[in-house]
């Protein structure tokens, strides 16, 4: 199952999907060969897995340390005993290093980068500025100008680049 939905979303979603095909841009612009559509295993030797392999692979992550975020109206303790009841929680694992943040490519003029592909009926634009640390004290500003630049059908970018550009 897990080689199959690989396959196909690769084969039918990835190659046809707007939304997809924009994040795989965005994510070539953002790490280069390092994006995840690029550096990822090949599709024929996504084809030519065996389940050992899998299973295996699967195993060696259950090897690592882990972190479990519970939101609900149940006592701490009362998850805690039904999740030690029910996963198979190991002693003594592995440090983990996740998440891995990439490095980002640097740019020193703007750049556009684009993706031609005439199959695709809608036309999708993303813009990336380098910035500042996220700072949780100016989320009430970051909500403001993202509102203000991208906010529906009422934000800058909608009215400059699809009302008085005639890119719809």
């Amino acid at each position: 199952r897990v080689i199959g939905s690989e396959i196909s979303t690769r084969l039918m979603v990835e190659q046809k999907n707007a939304d997809v095909l924009g994040n795989a841009l965005v994510s070539y612009a953002l790490y280069k060969d390092k994006s995840d559509y690029i550096n990822r295993m090949k599709l024929i030797d996504v084809f030519n897995l065996k389940t050992s392999e899998l299973t295996g692979e699967f195993q060696r992550a259950t090897q690592y340390e882990l972190d479990i975020h519970y939101v609900g109206k149940r006592d701490f303790n009362d998850v805690k005993t039904l999740l030690e009841a029910n996963l198979p929680l190991k002693q003594g694992v592995k440090h983990s290093e996740s998440p891995i943040v990439k490095e980002r490519v640097t740019y020193d003029k703007p750049t556009i980068i684009f993706l031609n592909n005439s199959d695709v009926q809608q036309a999708k634009i993303n813009f990336y500025f380098d910035g500042e640390p996220y700072q949780i004290a100016q989320d009430v500003d970051y909500d403001a100008f993202e509102e203000y630049f991208s906010g529906g059908f009422s934000g800058l970018v909608m009215q400059e680049v699809r009302e008085k550009n005639s890119m719809a």
